[in-house]
């Protein structure tokens, strides 16, 4: 029997077209797995420990430190006792002294340097050299504030809940 030039007995129709989109699935499958294993295996973290924080996603784990070690830069990263890159500092504002707090992502915080060559330390080394020059009797102090990956609303919320307890004078958002 025929209908439409085809016999209903013999053999079905071929579909390629099936089998490309079956070859191309398994070949983009097969793509991922190995790219998600690859990752996983050979790429060493680039980031410092980070816990979730219930309302800015995530945050520096204090008293910590990390070594990152790459073919083009090792370096350690401390986070010191107030969550910051950086020495220790207290939460009291010393008397005649001028607090700066820096906020951002990853190029604030100094990925792929070491503590003592973020710019936050540079403005402080800088500031306190012009104002012992000054015989003003005041110092200046920056304090670390960023944090990988954080968005302006992230360092907003930082801003609120950590960072006004600490009475800054001056708070710079750098934005890259």
């Amino acid at each position: 029997m025929l209908l439409a030039g085809r016999s209903l007995d013999g053999p079905r129709p071929r579909r390629p077209a099936g089998h490309v989109w079956l070859a191309v699935f398994s070949v983009a499958l097969t793509y991922i797995a190995v790219d998600l294993a690859a990752g996983y295996l050979l790429i060493k973290p680039l980031s410092p420990p980070l816990v979730p924080d219930q309302y800015r996603h995530h945050r520096l784990v204090p008293n910590s430190s990390a070594q990152f070690t790459q073919r083009d830069f090792s370096y350690v990263q401390r986070v010191n006792n107030l969550g910051m890159r950086g020495e220790d500092r207290s939460s009291e504002k010393r008397p005649n002294t001028i607090r700066i707090v820096t906020l951002g992502d990853s190029f604030t915080m100094g990925k792929g340097v070491e503590d003592d060559e973020t710019f936050s330390v540079g403005i402080e080394r800088i500031l306190n050299e012009r104002l012992a020059a000054c015989s003003s009797g005041l110092t200046a102090e920056v304090l670390n504030g960023g944090v990988d990956s954080y968005a302006p609303i992230l360092s907003y919320i930082q801003l609120k809940r950590d960072i006004a307890p600490l009475e800054p004078d001056i708070v710079i958002h750098n934005l890259d």
